[in-house]
């Protein structure tokens, strides 16, 4: 078991500002080339393309592998890219010129752009309500030849880091068809696992290598979404000066923006659920999830209600393939998870019941991505009475499971949430045989002992041990599968849930406080294991941080406990682990600001227990 250097709690090391950030081959942000006014090529002039001045230019041989690649049958096209150049300029007259510093260029540029779009005038929905009746981001066109970079990420920056946030009125940097064709090459590693289920690639990269006038081209708020997540899962982006420029909350904020001005409307109502699920999490996730009722995408025929409406299931017209039908499905699968994972710390009620949903799993990655239609009869039904204990083959992957264990969350969340209401109403499953009295009405209530309970507890150990035996180990080849490590975390956090308001660690033959303690350690181990890979902690699932915090507030109140007992070796060994939770969220909070936040929770804790 590893060690925390030091007994005290982990102090936060602050950031390097001052080191360049390094991107794009090896050169700072600083460093990158900026081209003259007309040194770009002709076509990426005519176009507003980025032009790196090569002859040809990247962006006209990337281009003509487009269009060479998607060209109908019969069609002949040049074996080599049109690009084409002015006459090389007079030197001698440029050089009596006194230069500017090439950001100075870039910013007026970008204030000339904003000028010019305020006096265009009017909203982004009402533009495309004026040309479409299924509108699409018909967004005013941007020239970006002045800028010569060479990758979106950069240009992302640069464009950010030469005004303030409150200066990016418009969306307008994703008009650039050269920069969506960058964008599409880096999109695949700069999102979270889940985001292979909330899009469908192949599809989502097709609809990005359209202009951005195009109905099918993705809408807006989906574009910030990726933006905004980009800024944590993109490797890339590792220094704050690099984030600080990049602005993700800022894109968070217009996703949000632009996609409630969408659903006000009615329009691209689908996208708009995708954005909200990336960006979003607890707040949002509620959201989400009353945006799937009316959209149909809780329930599934023959599943529906037998109540006679004038509305049908849905608003949105039906799936046109297999394929949206099953991203549909997943989109609201993940908006599920995240409410569950994210209600499950709180008090509060959960934004849609588990009764209200009769919805198909959703099928492996592999059926996902060729588009296989996969029977309702060779499925599993989120109803079905042991969906939770049995994983076929041919219907289970690791994202399946991470469906299921949330799931599991849920069942949890509500017998907590719930149990003294039922228990009022005369609930068979949440009546105790034992520690009842009725002249204290609830107090002596002992929930451990009502049949409801007891199969919970018992579900929990069977979940965990269903498992097939493939889908067991999150960590292969020295990283991690997110989905599954996430999953292997919940049965544990599910006991710590359900124990944790019944265990009196002071007490050394308490059951709940001994199951409690175990289910921590099960989730140090997992942790232990992510920390023995070259996996990115920052990379995982936004749940993990609250499963090590809870993992890390047990072992506080078993601290206190030996520390009041006055037992060195117990207080010692769980000081060396608590700390170590310290120390993970420590670092996962130098990306992540949620696993800060937990991080300045523990330590707060930690800190209160040796008063």
């Amino acid at each position: 078991m590893p060690k925390a250097a030091s007994s005290k709690s982990p102090s936060i090391t602050a950031p390097n500002n001052s080191r360049p950030v390094k991107i794009n081959g090896g050169l700072s942000l600083s460093q990158q080339h900026v081209l003259k006014r007309n040194q770009a090529c002709h076509q990426c002039r005519r176009r507003k393309l980025v032009s790196d001045a090569k002859r040809p230019c990247s962006t006209c041989v990337r281009s003509h592998s487009h269009a060479a690649a998607h060209a109908p049958a019969g069609l002949e096209l040049p074996p080599h890219p049109d690009c084409t150049y002015d006459e090389a300029p007079d030197t001698n007259a440029s050089s009596t010129e006194i230069p500017k510093n090439k950001y100075e260029k870039l910013e007026s540029r970008i204030l000339e752009l904003e000028s010019l779009l305020k006096q265009k005038g009017g909203d982004i929905i009402s533009r495309e309500q004026s040309t479409s009746d299924s509108p699409s981001d018909s967004l005013q066109s941007h020239s970006t030849n002045d800028f010569g970079l060479l990758d979106p990420l950069t240009a992302f920056s640069s464009v950010q880091a030469l005004t303030s946030p409150d200066d990016i009125l418009d969306p307008s940097i994703f008009q650039s068809d050269s920069l969506m064709q960058d964008l599409a090459l880096t999109i695949p590693p700069i999102l979270p696992q889940q985001a292979s289920r909330l899009f469908h690639v192949p599809t989502f990269m097709t609809a990005l290598s359209l202009p951005p006038d195009h109905p099918k081209f993705p809408i807006s708020p989906v574009l910030h979404a990726i933006c905004a997540v980009s800024g944590i899962y993109t490797a890339a982006v590792t220094s704050p000066q690099f984030t600080k420029s990049f602005h993700p909350e800022q894109h968070a904020r217009y996703a949000k923006r632009y996609a409630d001005e969408y659903m006000v409307m009615g329009h691209n109502l689908m996208q708009c659920l995708q954005a909200r699920n990336l960006t979003d999490l607890f707040t949002g996730s509620g959201h989400s999830m009353r945006t799937a009722v009316p959209l149909g995408l809780n329930v599934c025929p023959p599943f529906q209600s037998i109540s006679k409406t004038l509305r049908s299931l849905s608003i949105v017209p039906p799936a046109r393939d297999v394929v949206e039908d099953e991203m549909r499905r997943n989109t609201f699968w993940l908006a599920y998870a995240i409410d569950r994972q994210h209600g499950s710390g709180t008090g509060w009620a959960l934004s849609l019941d588990d009764q209200d949903i009769s919805q198909l799993l959703p099928v492996r990655g592999d059926n996902f991505e060729t588009g296989a239609l996969i029977a309702p009869e060779d499925r599993q039904w989120s109803h079905d009475k042991e969906m939770l204990i049995l994983h076929p083959p041919d219907q289970t992957d690791s994202f399946v499971l991470y469906i299921k264990s949330t799931m599991l969350l849920s069942r949890v969340k509500n017998f907590n949430h719930r149990f003294r209401s039922r228990h009022h109403c005369g609930d068979i499953a949440a009546t105790p045989t034992h520690g009842y009295s009725r002249d204290s009405m609830f107090n002596n209530l002992d929930a451990r002992t009502a049949p409801g309970f007891m199969e919970l507890d018992e579900l929990i150990a069977v979940f965990k041990a269903s498992i097939p035996s493939h889908l067991k180990d999150p960590f292969m080849n020295g990283g991690v599968d997110s989905l599954l490590y996430t999953t292997s975390l919940v049965p544990h956090v599910s006991m710590i849930l359900l124990h944790d308001p019944h265990a009196e660690v002071e007490h050394a033959g308490c059951t709940s406080a001994l199951k409690i303690l175990i289910a921590a350690r099960g989730i140090l181990d997992l942790l232990y294991g992510a920390w023995s890979t070259n996996y990115d902690m920052g990379l995982l699932d936004y749940f993990c941080p609250f499963c090590w915090f809870l993992a890390g507030r047990v072992l506080a109140r078993f601290y206190k406990a030996a520390l009041d007992a006055k037992s060195a070796e117990q207080s010692g060994n769980l000081q060396t682990e608590l700390e170590f939770v310290l120390i993970a969220l420590n670092r996962m909070g130098e990306r992540v600001p949620l696993a800060y936040r937990y991080f300045k929770m523990l330590s707060d804790l930690y800190c209160s227990t040796k008063l």
